[in-house]
Formats: structure tokens, C-alpha cells, sequence
């Protein structure tokens, strides 16, 4: 986190292998992991004018109970995220709490199914659910039928500029996702410097069409290891390939729990 007045970062709370240290650390991991969802993300919010984060009344407008959910929010289409609000671990002035249940209820708005980000359970939406929350992870869910990009950690997100792309593909309903790249520095891409690679899900196919990838921008990674995981109700299957810029189609195989 970012700010003033107060020390924040990561050295400030305690050493690695302690319980706060490792639990910054382990979502700033996770941050960058994300980071290519982020930036696609951040591109539609300038080209579209679309919100990152979003309330669930105005997602699921026909859900009458996500009306009055206000400590859940979307993140763009495919994350739900439930942050933990409620002190566990200490109270005021630092004082221990004992006996508090490392776990909080969450609502999954009804409409879709959703997938534990960490485990890849799944459930029906609908319906409140109460899932653990130990300090190093914030409840996520994604929605079935998205299209997560993620890549490696990082020290800094220029560290390794060819860095291998797994597309999570969360099986359920069709998904369409639009992948988007530029020079990652400048304004080069306010004059159509960048690129963008459209992807869909086809739910009764079983199959995920990689497009041919549309614009170009100087020091663009022409070519680039895909690792494609297929998440399903019944576990997951991998496929890895070479991505070159033009259109492949990649089949879901058997499934490994």
C-alpha cells in the first residue's frame, strides 16, 4: 500500500517467516501474477471508460439480495472479492483476540456459478457460503465462464519481459477476453501503439480460439510460451504452446482432479 505520514512498507512489518511479512508478501505475489488481467483491465477502463471495481448492485441488477451487499465488490467482470473487515488476530492497542473463527460469510450472487480462486471448489450461485480467511488470503472468486491471463512473480514487471502466460480458462458458460499489450512505459500507446489478442471460450466445444493478434508497438514480444489451464467443476487440464501472433484453437483434454 501506498500513502504518507505512516511507514508502509513490507520491512516495517516484521521479517519473512513471520505472520504479517508473509501475508504482504504473498498478495504482492499474487498482484503480480495477476498483473497481465490488471493491465488488460486498466486498458478497457481508458479505451471504454468501464469501471475496475464494481458493486454488486450494479452487476447483478436482478439479484434483489446483492442489493445490500457492501462489503463485496467485482473486480472488472470475472473476480469477486470479499475482503475481511472484521478484526481476528488483535484488537485496539494491539491486544490478542482469542477465539475468533478465521473464516466470513459471503454472498455469490445468483446468475452464475463460482469458483474458489485457491482451491477451484465450486458453487451455485445464490446462496451465502462461509469460507476460510486466514490472514494470508482474502476470499476470491471467480465467475464461471471467464478468462483469467496471469504470468510469473516478479521483482518489478519489466524483470523478465518474455515471461511465460497462463490463461485460466474457468469452464462453465462462454467467455470472451481481449488481452491487451504495449510498451508498458509512455504514451506511445495514445497513437495506436499496442496490441490487442482476443480470446473465446465455446462452452459446447470445449474449446479455446486464440485470434490473431490485431496492432503492434516498438519492442513487442513477438513470440510467447502459453501455459492454457482448463478449470472445471471436476479438476483441470493443461496445454502448453507457442503463441505467434496468428489464430490456434486449443482443445480441453481429459481433466486431472
Amino acid at each position: 500500500s501506498h500513502g504518507t505520514d505512516v511507514s508502509r512498507e513490507i520491512w516495517c512489518f516484521g521479517d519473512a517467516g513471520s505472520m504479517f511479512y508473509d501475508a504482504i508478501a504473498d498478495c504482492i505475489r499474487l498482484r503480480y501474477r495477476l498483473m497481465t488481467y490488471l493491465y488488460s483491465m486498466a486498458a478497457v477502463v481508458t479505451f471504454d471508460g468501464t469501471a475496475m471495481v464494481r458493486a454488486l448492485a450494479l452487476e447483478f441488477p436482478e439479484d434483489s439480495h446483492a442489493q445490500n451487499i457492501s462489503d463485496e465488490y467485482m473486480f472488472a467482470r470475472s473476480l469477486l472479492v470479499c475482503p475481511v473487515v472484521r478484526a481476528m488476530y488483535f484488537g485496539p492497542g494491539s491486544q490478542p483476540l482469542e477465539g475468533e473463527a478465521k473464516t466470513r460469510s459471503v454472498y455469490l450472487p445468483k446468475g452464475s456459478d463460482w469458483y474458489d480462486f485457491y482451491t477451484g471448489a465450486i458453487y451455485k450461485g445464490g446462496q451465502s457460503c462461509v469460507v476460510n480467511c486466514p490472514i494470508e488470503r482474502i476470499p476470491l472468486f471467480v465467475r464461471a465462464g471467464s478468462i483469467l491471463p496471469m504470468t510469473e512473480v516478479m521483482q518489478h514487471v519489466d524483470e523478465v519481459r518474455d515471461a511465460q502466460y497462463e490463461i485460466r480458462v474457468y469452464t462453465g458458460e462462454d467467455a470472451q477476453f481481449a488481452l491487451y499489450e504495449d510498451a508498458g512505459d509512455g504514451y506511445g500507446y495514445e497513437s495506436g501503439e499496442r496490441s490487442f489478442i482476443g480470446m473465446r471460450w465455446h462452452q459446447s466445444k470445449a474449446e479455446l480460439a486464440i485470434e490473431r493478434r490485431e496492432g503492434s508497438f516498438p519492442g513487442m514480444i513477438e513470440e510467447r510460451d502459453y501455459r492454457i489451464v482448463f478449470v472445471t467443476p471436476e479438476g483441470s487440464s493443461r496445454r502448453e504452446l507457442r503463441y505467434t501472433g496468428d489464430q490456434v484453437r486449443v482443445q480441453m483434454g481429459d481433466v486431472e482432479r
